[in-house]
């Protein structure tokens, strides 16, 4: 064989090799047109169903709406006949009316008589309540006047009985004082002559202010706010008031923290009062 023969066969060869890898790639590679047709039929007969499905509701939905309509039509000519009673009703009492209204004008002539004198008559019984009600208040106020005035009797009353009372006991004080007194000077005197004239008289600290002052401004009751020993008659304290000095006060009788007693020296043109200060050491 040729050389030329044999590089033909050669290439024969060669190209059958590269057809059949071709081939087998196409091949390989190619669409199962077989596949997709089933599966198309398949999706068309789906299709179908549902459609066939639609058209019975459709169908279905149809008749419903024949029947719908058919009742609609019997309700309209049921609504039609009573629209025409209603007419008709409408224009026999529309006549009705009409001659109501002849009927009214008539009455409202009455009516405004009868308003004109119901107006009168409620104007008239207005003033008499109007009268009625301020002479109500009147006679309450009278009534309230009266009551007040026997409470504020029964209270003077009261505060006179009981001013009485206290003046009865303050008299009587004033006596049971005078008494004591004149028993205390007497007391005194005898002590003065009996001690040259001096009068033992130890006095505690203490302090406290006039409470009471009496007619004569010389009887004083005093009360202690603060004492280092016990008070006893003969004591005495000086009465001062804004650091002025006015006078002297000695015990007489004591009760407590009430001290009783006189007035014994006083500076000129001083007068003591309640409230003025008392103190057996002042200045301390």
């Amino acid at each position: 064989m040729s050389p030329i023969g044999r590089i033909f066969i050669v290439l024969n060869l060669g190209l059958a090799f590269g057809f059949v890898a071709i081939a087998g790639t196409y091949l390989k590679n190619s669409t199962n047109w077989k596949q997709k047709y089933d599966t198309a039929t398949a999706d068309a007969d789906t299709a179908s169903k549902k459609m066939a499905a639609e058209m019975d509701a459709v169908r279905s939905e149809l008749e419903g709406a024949k029947n719908n309509l058919t009742a609609y039509t019997t309700n309209l000519k049921g609504t039609e006949t009573r629209f025409e009673e209603a007419k008709a009703e409408n224009e026999r009492l529309t006549a009705q009316i009409g001659s109501f209204e002849g009927s009214i004008k008539a009455s409202e002539s009455s009516l405004k008589s009868i308003k004109d004198a119901l107006e009168s008559a409620t104007t008239r019984a207005d003033d008499a309540y109007k009268m009625s009600v301020k002479a109500s208040d009147e006679r309450n106020e009278a009534l309230n006047a009266r009551v007040k005035a026997e409470d504020d009797l029964r209270t003077a009353t009261a505060k006179i009985a009981e001013l009485e009372n206290t003046l009865a006991e303050t008299n009587a004080r004033v006596a049971r004082l005078q008494e004591e007194v004149g028993e205390k000077e007497t007391l005194l005197a005898y002590v003065r002559v009996n001690n040259g004239g001096l009068l033992p008289n130890p006095v505690p600290a203490m302090s406290g202010s006039i409470v009471t002052v009496g007619r004569d401004g010389r009887l004083l009751t005093a009360k202690l706010d603060s004492k280092a020993g016990e008070p006893k008659p003969g004591h005495n304290l000086a009465i001062h008031a804004n650091g002025h000095y006015k006078g002297e006060f000695v015990v007489d009788t004591v009760e407590g923290d009430y001290l009783f007693g006189r007035l014994i020296r006083s500076v000129d043109g001083a007068v003591v009062g309640a409230g003025d200060k008392v103190d057996s050491q002042p200045g301390r």
